[in-house]
């Protein structure tokens, strides 16, 4: 194995231990981290101390994109959900009228409910 290739996965390592710790807790502290070494391992612990600031700054941006497209996704099953009548399901959209029908038909898309056309199998 290359030494590029152990630099790479040694940060993705860096990457998957800092998002679980990032994502309990904004910017743990060292001795957080250490604390709570015996969920992810020495080995997780020693990586992530073994990070910089480049390191943190990669894990906040993923955080901050995952948070951003939870956000995405909430906005619109609540945007859905009040274009759907009470008791509803959201395959009653073709009956809305138009307004709200391209509003649900939004979200779905938006969720990924909707798919272009039958998969293979179906």
């Amino acid at each position: 194995m290359s030494k590029r290739t152990v630099e790479i996965e040694a940060r993705a390592e860096r990457l998957r231990v800092g998002m679980l710790w990032w994502g309990l807790v904004r910017e743990p502290s060292r001795d957080a981290l250490k604390a709570g070494a015996s969920l992810i391992g020495s080995v997780g612990y020693e990586e992530l101390c073994a990070g910089d600031e480049e390191d943190v700054a990669l894990i906040n941006a993923c955080l901050g994109a995952e948070w951003e497209l939870r956000n995405r996704h909430w906005r619109a099953l609540e945007q859905l959900l009040a274009a759907i009548p009470p008791g509803g399901s959201y395959e009653e959209v073709v009956y809305l009228p138009r307004e709200p029908a391209i509003a649900a038909v939004r979200a779905l898309y938006t969720l990924h409910w909707l798919r272009d056309g039958p998969e293979e199998g179906d």
